[in-house]
């Protein structure tokens, strides 16, 4: 059985903790699989409510697993949790991923993030989520010294924001889009947010009045981490914002970036001794319930 998450589930759900397999997620920006916070999330946010829904599948007494996801805004969710017990995790995951939203009235959208090599890739596509975005994962080690002068680059301002959109929905495929089908609204409520937690600061390389590339760095302590986002028909001769990655990351190391799987931004990456660490999918599911448009038929007599 599929419900929310109750309080009264406290003692089944440390029994559930002790068999359950890790987190099969990825959350965004962290690229990794965060632990299920076991005493702070059923205690503060039991149920569905406020800015987390919690759902379980459930056997008599016994929790078989647990799904949860994060408002991002506008009716966006993220999946950042989902945990199986080890002994049902095939019967299990489909289930709970299928009926995401369930006993919510509100049309949602949900999105997850999985490793390119996860196993569970096929169940989510089953369960009705759809690929959306092809991401690389690189790292450097050693501290951060640009190759060559780097491109010029000038800080972002708030009218570049629908500038940015477009170029976001250049870069992806339109399948994925489709797929995705975010509208401004939406993909600025979740971008947003995303910079938010990543303290990014932002970039942007403009060409004939057009936003050809973003970059977004953020630093923390001996760290650095950028995002970066290039037309895919200017990708070979903006290898030189990876040298003004480099430079506003001067000394930093490690450093972890991320940009959409584009054989020129690997190359660039490579040639200035990042590794790729893996390859990730986004994935969205929408609640809503699809109907046909309307049409005009001719009457039969």
């Amino acid at each position: 059985m599929i419900r929310p998450l109750r309080i009264t589930d406290l003692e089944a759900l440390v029994d559930f903790h002790r068999r359950a397999s890790t987190n099969l997620v990825v959350t965004w920006g962290r690229w990794s699989n965060p632990r299920w916070p076991l005493w702070v999330t059923p205690l503060a946010r039991p149920g569905w409510g406020g800015n987390r829904h919690t759902w379980v599948y459930k056997e008599g007494w016994s929790i078989h697993g647990i799904v949860s996801a994060r408002a991002l805004g506008s009716g966006v969710w993220e999946v950042d949790y989902l945990l199986l017990d080890k002994e049902k995790e095939h019967e299990v995951s489909w289930t709970l991923l299928n009926q995401l939203g369930f006993g919510i009235k509100e049309t949602a959208k949900y999105r997850l993030c999985l490793a390119g090599d996860s196993p569970w890739l096929g169940t989510v596509r089953r369960a009705g989520f759809s690929p959306t975005g092809l991401w690389n994962l690189y790292r450097r080690m050693r501290p951060a010294a640009a190759k060559d002068p780097p491109l010029p680059l000038r800080p972002q301002h708030p009218q570049d924001e629908y500038p940015l959109f477009q170029l976001y929905n250049t870069v992806f495929p339109l399948t994925l889009r489709q797929m995705e089908a975010m509208t401004f609204a939406e993909w600025q409520m979740i971008n947003d947010q995303r910079l938010d937690n990543l303290s990014l600061r932002q970039f942007v390389a403009e060409k004939e009045g057009s936003l050809i590339a973003w970059v977004g760095v953020s630093s923390r302590r001996h760290a650095g981490y950028f995002e970066a986002l290039v037309h895919p028909a200017e990708a070979q001769g903006l290898a030189g914002i990876f040298d003004f990655i480099l430079e506003q990351l001067s000394g930093k190391s490690p450093i972890l970036g991320v940009t959409p799987s584009q054989s020129g931004l690997r190359e660039a990456l490579h040639n200035r001794d990042f590794e790729a660490l893996g390859e990730f999918t986004t994935f969205m599911k929408d609640s809503a319930i699809r109907l046909r448009q309307p049409a005009w038929v001719t009457a039969q007599a």
